[in-house]
């Protein structure tokens, strides 16, 4: 971009010299030389302000691609965390909501794929029924491996003392 500015400004240099040297010119063929070199010169001139004008709408839209991406990240971060990796069962982990009551059942939460809730977004698991074994299966409806298990584990309860 830089070059291309020089290049406009010393075109813009040329064509202002050949102006003046052609106040005392009085040959027609001269004129129309130099004519022509104004031409040239100002031809230089607009090509070189057009390339300097689509590098700058170039970076511009880079610019307002990448804000707009830094606008998604932050509002991502904000929603990640309302969530916590939590393990809802022997081995297996989701993520799920920081302001599920305590002592409830994980069975009873939204569950979301930790694969892609750390790639930033939010897969909801579905809950099915693995006919062999009773045993329960989540799947990921963005195909990752099904987390199978007998059972989940009971939020922690506060403890209460008494004294």
């Amino acid at each position: 971009m830089i070059a291309e500015f020089s290049a406009a400004l010393s075109s813009a240099k040329a064509v202002a010299d050949i102006i003046a040297a052609g106040k005392g010119v009085i040959d027609q063929a001269k004129l129309a030389s130099a004519v022509m070199d104004l031409n040239s010169k100002l031809l230089d001139t607009q090509g070189a302000a057009m390339r300097i004008q689509n590098e700058s709408a170039t970076l511009q839209a880079r610019v307002h691609e990448l804000e707009r991406a830094a606008n998604e990240r932050s509002a991502w971060t904000a929603e990640a965390a309302q969530y916590t990796q939590t393990q809802i069962s022997s081995g297996l982990f989701a993520y799920v909501p920081n302001d599920a009551p305590a002592g409830s059942a994980y069975m009873g939460l939204p569950k979301y794929c930790c694969a892609c809730f750390e790639a930033g977004g939010k897969a909801l698991l579905q809950q099915e029924h693995v006919t062999e074994g009773r045993m329960l299966a989540l799947v990921c409806p963005n195909k990752h491996p099904r987390l199978v298990f007998r059972y989940a584990v009971n939020r922690p309860r506060p403890v209460h003392r008494r004294w």
